[in-house]
């Protein structure tokens, strides 16, 4: 890995301290609920695109996301955009990238905010905090579109790109890695190739962020794939050390795509996530009303 390249990981460290491993507040509703969250029906939603109009990539994107919320914590999502009823992410070299060893010895908040191949967004308000023993089930509908390719993969720091991942933190163990401090997270990936093991970690991140895979390769692109994960089993699977004791909260849900470690494109689509109850049946209630 050149040297200029290699900076980029030390910046996803200090991003991801504050996606996932900021101490706020957090309120909640009856029962452990998130606050201001739906809860008839059994669901609790954190995104739906499918009334929503098509958004362009760029400023009018950037736009949508301070509407609804959103928070870019790692990158700039240049080239994200929603169209037909789903968000596009789309991860690729753009003006920031290309001068990335300009911008690592003289602007590193540039380039840690403005990188376009490599963002991570968080999708739910501060104050989120959802019981799994009352939604022990996330639920999802995506599509990989376009793998990161050249031997992207999530388990090797040089190589660690993907076209999917959905971050759930959970409100559990602090950890320090290189003066900051992360919470534990599982992440739902869309892997280049299949792995031997039904979690994956980058050596770099193992104590805090252990991947699932939920597909792999090339087989089931451009096709849309509804996932539903038991939330607390994958708990104990990605983090066995815990044994028996309770499943914490989660407190935060984030989209990650990358692909500046191989340096190309990777692309795939998000109609929609939820924390289920039980089987159900029409749409979830929003976590929050969308503005318009």
């Amino acid at each position: 890995m050149k040297a200029s390249s290699a900076l980029v990981p030390a910046v996803l460290v200090m991003l991801l301290t504050a996606a996932m491993g900021l101490e706020d507040q957090r309120t909640e509703g009856p029962s452990g609920s998130p606050k201001a969250s739906g809860e008839s029906q059994g669901a609790v939603t954190v995104a739906n695109f499918s009334s929503e109009k098509n958004v362009a990539a760029g400023d009018e994107f950037r736009k949508w996301m301070q509407e609804h919320g959103w928070e870019a914590m790692l990158g700039d999502p240049a080239y994200f955009f929603i169209s037909d009823s789903a968000l596009d992410m789309v991860a690729k070299s753009g003006p920031v990238f290309r001068k990335r060893a300009w911008y690592a010895v003289f602007n590193r908040d540039k380039l840690r905010h403005g990188i376009e191949n490599q963002v991570l967004l968080n999708i739910t308000p501060a104050d989120f905090g959802l019981d799994l023993d009352r939604y022990p089930t996330i639920a999802f509908q995506m599509e990989p579109v376009a793998l990161p390719g050249k031997g992207a993969d999530m388990r090797d720091p040089k190589r660690n790109d993907t076209c999917f991942c959905l971050m759930v933190s959970f409100d559990s163990q602090w950890h320090e890695y290189k003066g900051a401090r992360f919470q534990e997270s599982v992440g739902y990936v869309w892997a280049d190739q299949k792995w031997d093991q039904p979690v994956g970690t980058d050596p770099d991140y193992a104590a805090f962020l252990r991947y699932i895979p939920i597909g792999y390769g090339e087989k089931g692109l451009n096709e849309s794939h509804e996932v539903r994960r038991d939330v607390k089993r994958d708990w104990q699977l990605a983090f066995p050390e815990y044994g028996d004791k309770p499943v914490p909260k989660v407190i935060r849900v984030g989209l990650m795509i990358d692909s500046n470690s191989v340096d190309s494109v990777s692309h795939s689509r998000l109609n929609w996530v939820r924390f289920e109850q039980e089987k159900r049946h029409g749409p979830a209630p929003s976590l929050r009303q969308p503005s318009r």
